[in-house]
């Protein structure tokens, strides 16, 4: 018979928290507090860890009532919490703490046991890449957009990208272009001809994708049309990261809505962290497409805008809360031994609406710097000040 009790004294709740909500808690005076995953209500869970076993509550949909580790483990995954069932939530916590079956190991380990953080995680889905014509008559287009950008006729589009804080090293890396008058191309994609839409040019290559630097993967084209600000050329694989090939060569990644937010990041922190977008925030609801990459560097945070308009940061709020749910989701079916690493979501101070806004002020390298040393343990988690 399981020792349900060793098991729930066993349990580092923070790591457990953490582990399955990709969300850090806040030491507060002898206790543990931040956002609870099942109501979403922030500031209402918090762990004592000072109890044997720790417990958790949260103070709205918990009313206060104290609970174990197992019955955590039941909320996130719909498990059991009582009776005969109880066995198969323990063997779900029992898997998340990487503790073997035998109850003879449960009364000899008298040491917390935290969770393990698995080195093989599932390989990430690779987009597929649009066909050769396509790629020749795009790629043309960007080039032409990226000279013009930087001939005496585009500087004032140059100038434009100047003014959000980019560098000219920067502009001329990732391509960055502008292309003055609409106009279509001799290729068609799903029978349709594929348009090159007036407006500035943000194009994904291989180079920051794949082991293929000439690959074109999408081009997202910022026009001055206030009801559809961005736009894809026809044909482009929209939902492939940008900059994704940082996230399977370096430890720390950021994965942020915009590419001109990533831009901004990369630019002036690329020795704290990597920044990759994850396109906006209706594509993370998507395990099975996004949780592989998310959980691929040893430490992922994922951030979200800041938004002025209630009813939009409300929405943003929600997706968090289904990210953390996904996460959760994609987790649970991964094999014990091959479970990718779990992301934190984190938000910008609440004066900063996204990354590019910050590096646009006087002082904007030093802030982003600031933040990130925060987000990712730099500064021991203990201060920001901006």
């Amino acid at each position: 018979m399981l020792d349900f009790k060793t098991l729930n004294e066993l349990t580092d709740l923070k790591e457990l928290y953490e582990h399955t909500t990709g969300m850090k808690l806040r030491k507060h005076s002898t206790h543990w507090e931040g956002a609870c995953p099942f109501c979403g209500g922030d500031d209402r869970f918090y762990i004592d860890p000072t109890k044997s076993p720790q417990l958790w509550t949260c103070t709205h949909c918990q009313g206060g009532k104290m609970h174990t580790a197992l019955d955590y483990v039941s909320l996130c995954y719909g498990l059991p919490n009582s009776g005969a069932g109880l066995k198969e939530t323990a063997d779900k916590l029992r898997e998340l703490l990487n503790i073997s079956e035998s109850t003879a190991e449960y009364k000899t380990v008298n040491t917390q046991h935290t969770i393990k953080k698995q080195e093989t995680p599932t390989a990430p889905i690779m987009p597929d890449v649009p066909d050769a014509d396509w790629q020749t008559a795009v790629k043309t287009a960007v080039n032409k957009a990226h000279e013009y950008l930087l001939s005496e006729a585009g500087k004032p589009y140059y100038n434009y990208f100047i003014s959000r804080g980019f560098t000219d090293k920067i502009i001329r890396w990732y391509k960055l272009g502008f292309n003055p008058q609409r106009y279509t191309l001799d290729v068609t994609y799903d029978g349709e001809p594929v348009e090159c839409y007036k407006g500035y040019y943000i194009p994904t290559f291989g180079k920051q994708y794949d082991d293929e630097p000439d690959t074109l993967y999408r081009v997202k084209v910022r026009t001055n049309n206030p009801k559809q600000k961005y736009i894809f050329i026809r044909g482009s694989k929209a939902k492939t990261l940008f900059c994704a090939k940082y996230a399977l060569k370096y430890p720390n990644i950021i994965y942020v809505e915009g590419e001109l937010d990533a831009i901004s990041i990369n630019q002036c922190a690329y020795d704290i962290c990597h920044a990759v977008t994850f396109g906006s925030n209706g594509y993370i609801g998507q395990a099975e497409q996004w949780q592989s990459w998310y959980r691929m560097p040893d430490n992922t945070v994922i951030c979200f805008d800041n938004d002025p308009d209630p009813d939009t940061m409300h929405t943003v709020r929600e997706n968090e809360k289904r990210l953390q749910q996904e996460i959760i989701k994609a987790q649970s079916l991964d094999p014990v031994d091959n479970r990718g690493n779990s992301p934190v979501i984190c938000h910008l101070p609440d004066c900063y609406h996204d990354w590019n806004d910050i590096l646009k002020l006087p002082n904007g390298r030093e802030i982003i710097r600031q933040i990130l040393t925060y987000f990712f343990g730099g500064d021991n988690g203990q201060s920001l000040t901006v």
